[in-house]
């Protein structure tokens, strides 16, 4: 394992951190309104550790498995500034190999999220004396600089490494040196703690899972920068549209953002481009997504010329105005086509008696079309 971390930087730092007496350092981000902070714990282990001296590797270490303690506001604003406090279990007696005196060391802490974004944590103390039989002091440490999240949206935050490097004088000989301990992991992490961030003035956005979807069928839809969640308004919620259809009702969280499953209307107008719409306390947001009609099912009685045939369906809206046409394939003598409509019960079923008068002889196709089911079916028959 390779140190991230030129010696001459850590020297730097760390010189600059014995200089002044800083105390601590933590950067992360930031809340307003009514965020709040509350602690979390949770295990991190870190299982391939290495010892650096002057950035050169000298021995592999142990494990670096730790409960840490992480108190972060949540929900925060972009570009908002938190306070952020970390309290870190003390290092084990000896991880390092000697004793120092007349330094000081700094904490690095790596986290990412399930997106790939990034954070480092980083904190530096001063000591007279360093014990390599004894623990190494950490505790809590706190940061109140601005880092700024530039996108709403929720972060589930994992350590994914972490550095204490040493840098004082030997007792031994007096010798100015680096120790760095250093681990990470190849395993994935499991999140310790999870920031929801919030963007009031975003225009809101939806996503849908599906470009594509059936009468009847569900997607998801997933909508973000919404009107928040508040204390005093707990029930905001958002009105989701298939067309001109309410299809569904889902709750915005305290980010204003929600994901909901919602059914295409067993009847909803198809097309292309039909409009999703999301609308919540005045505001909305558009995606389109094709959706395809059902088939309706449709049957025909064989029947002789001047006689009855009898057009039976289903899957219809009820009381759709359903319009039949009866066409016969190809020329021939006689009445070649007849139109008319059946009106759709309340399952959605229709019976229609149409009859054949000089009807010409042959294959007959029958085409049902519901103007507001928004579905056709076909059949055939023969007329002897």
């Amino acid at each position: 394992m390779t140190s991230s971390r030129s010696v001459p930087a850590l020297r730097t730092l760390l010189a600059t951190g014995v200089a002044t007496g800083l105390a601590a350092g933590l950067a992360l981000v930031g809340p307003t309104g009514s965020a709040h902070a509350v602690p979390v714990q949770g295990p991190v282990l870190l299982d391939d550790c290495d010892i650096l001296l002057d950035g050169n590797r000298v021995s592999s270490a142990p494990d670096w498995d730790v409960d840490l303690t992480v108190d972060h506001p949540s929900p925060v604003a972009v570009n908002a500034p938190v306070t952020v406090e970390v309290d870190v279990p003390d290092l084990a007696a000896d991880v390092f190999p000697e004793d120092l005196y007349e330094g000081g060391f700094a904490l690095y802490l790596y986290f990412a999220d399930e997106n790939g974004h990034t954070r480092q944590l980083d904190a530096r103390r001063t000591f007279d004396t360093f014990d390599a039989s004894a623990p190494l002091t950490m505790g809590e440490f706190e940061e109140d600089e601005d880092w700024a999240y530039l996108d709403s949206g929720r972060y589930a935050w994992s350590v994914i490494g972490v550095e204490i490097v040493l840098f004082a004088y030997r007792t031994s000989d007096d010798e100015l040196v680096t120790y760095t301990y250093e681990c990470d992991s190849d395993s994935t992490p499991t999140a310790l703690f999870d920031v929801g961030v919030y963007d009031p003035n975003a225009p809101a956005a939806i996503v849908l899972d599906a470009f594509t979807a059936t009468q009847g069928d569900p997607f998801v839809v997933t909508g973000e920068d919404f009107p928040r969640e508040a204390t005093e308004d707990p029930d905001t919620d958002v009105d989701v549209y298939v067309g001109d259809d309410l299809a569904a009702s889902f709750d915005v969280d305290e980010i204003g953002s929600f994901t909901g499953v919602v059914q295409v209307p067993q009847f909803a107008k198809t097309g292309k481009a039909v409009p999703i719409r999301a609308v919540a306390a005045g505001e909305s947001a558009e995606a389109a997504l094709a959706v395809k009609a059902k088939k309706a099912r449709l049957s025909a009685k064989n029947a002789k010329s001047g006689k009855k045939t009898t057009i039976t369906g289903d899957g219809f809206k009820p009381g759709d105005k359903v319009k039949l046409t009866l066409k016969r394939k190809g020329k021939a003598k006689g009445t070649t086509s007849y139109k008319t409509t059946a009106t759709a019960d309340g399952n959605g079923a229709i019976k229609k008696a149409v009859k054949l008068k000089k009807a010409a002889k042959g294959s007959w196709k029958v085409t049902a079309k519901g103007p507001k089911s928004h579905r056709t079916g076909k059949t055939s028959f023969k007329v002897s």
